[in-house]
């Protein structure tokens, strides 16, 4: 991904719950994962003066009624967080794990977003939206040079979060076998920046060099 231009970083007030007669989806921030590359938990890096975890929850407040953190046990437990949490039911099994274990707690549409893509624009959020269809059941970016999906910004139906557990208690583990699978609503937005994931050091300097 290009690092060379300044990206979109403009924050939105702090907020926990959100009224928005125009949607009915519930954000889900997935702060969870084990930051391994980072060798810290990266939800808690700042930009600027906020943490990534509240980045990205901020970034999806205007789409959705109510924001969740996914995140695991340790988070929790030494974390105080504005925002309410669902624990991550399963340990060490990705990202999958945490949209799972939100499923089981809301039975609601979902917005998800990770925490390290802080270079999602307004306009990246709003695309996504528009463009999708409840009866496909899920909409996310599809990468067509490399014919991989991002499901770290996605929006998922019910019935699409139902077939998703199916294939993890059935043991599946590859959320991109699962959207091979599945007919999914593609995203082609026009710059793929947005998408450059924090997962290191030099990638954390380097946006809080650009802010």
């Amino acid at each position: 991904m290009d690092f060379s231009k300044k990206q979109d970083l403009t924050y939105t007030p702090e907020v926990i719950v959100f009224s928005n007669t125009h949607s009915t989806m519930t954000g889900i921030v997935l702060i969870g994962g084990q930051s391994s590359r980072m060798g810290q938990d990266k939800s808690m890096l700042l930009i600027g003066d906020q943490p990534l975890y509240k980045i990205a929850a901020e970034k999806i407040a205007p789409y959705c009624d109510k924001i969740f953190l996914s995140a695991n046990q340790n988070q929790i437990s030494t974390n105080t967080f504005e925002y309410p949490t669902i624990t991550d039911i399963f340990d060490s099994q990705g990202p999958i794990a945490g949209i799972i274990s939100c499923h089981r707690h809301i039975k609601e549409k979902l917005l998800i977003i990770s925490c390290d893509i802080p270079l999602i624009s307004q306009t990246i959020i709003r695309d996504l939206e528009s463009l999708h269809e409840s009866e496909n059941g899920c909409t996310m970016f599809y990468n067509v040079s490399s014919g991989y999906y991002e499901p770290m910004l996605s929006i998922w139906e019910v019935n699409m979060l139902d077939k998703l557990e199916k294939y993890f208690v059935a043991g599946g583990r590859s959320i991109q076998e699962f959207l091979h699978q599945n007919v999914i609503n593609k995203y082609s937005p026009s710059s793929l920046s947005g998408f450059k994931n924090v997962n290191t050091q030099n990638d954390w300097r380097y946006i809080n060099s650009q802010h």
